[in-house]
């Protein structure tokens, strides 16, 4: 079979009158074409194993909502946050959430929100608000995962619920109960 036969066959053939180094009659040199596919080759090559794509968390993602409209965040003053069961605590602080951490050995973790004093005047004397601190209690389930050999076995930390509050049950929701990276887990108005 003649070279200009086995042409006529190949789907890339060259355009009528267009020179025999260019593809489809358009100006793409065959070299350079070659050539970006020996790339696109190479570096695909070095993806042929699975990613490790760690999702999980650690962390209680919390954010405060404002009561009379829960869909605008509120800043909350805090003198500080307690992990019971240990001897931290948080500062002083004002936010519009927090991250609260949780052991992975564990399947439960609570804390205690530590709310500042609000002095008020009437009549003009300063009267001062005590605010009872907030205990919330969270339990969950943990589950060991291993994505492929390539990979390390990870803890997803699963079913997250408020087991125990002093706070009003009522204002605390539940947005995600896995603790993922970059997801809230619970809103709690105020």
């Amino acid at each position: 079979m003649s070279l200009q036969i086995y042409e006529k066959y190949l789907p890339w053939r060259p355009a009528s009158g267009s020179p025999k180094n260019y593809i489809c009659g358009e100006k793409i040199p065959v070299a350079r074409t070659l050539l970006v596919g020996i790339v696109v080759l190479l570096f695909s090559s070095c993806y042929d194993k699975g990613d490790c794509l760690i999702t999980n968390s650690t962390l209680i993602s919390i954010k405060f909502k404002k009561r009379t409209d829960s869909s605008k965040d509120t800043a909350i003053s805090l003198t500080s946050i307690q992990i019971i069961g240990s001897d931290i605590a948080s500062g002083d602080t004002t936010a519009t959430g927090v991250y609260l951490p949780v052991d992975p050995s564990k399947t439960e973790a609570a804390f205690i929100f530590h709310y500042p004093d609000n002095i008020r005047v009437i009549d003009n004397k300063n009267d001062t608000i005590k605010f009872n601190p907030d205990t919330l209690q969270f339990s969950y389930r943990n589950e060991t995962v291993i994505m492929n050999s390539d990979c390390p076995a990870l803890t997803y930390h699963k079913d997250v619920i408020v087991s125990k509050t002093t706070h009003d049950s009522t204002l605390i929701r539940v947005i995600n109960n896995q603790l993922l990276k970059n997801a809230i887990n619970f809103e709690i108005l105020y």
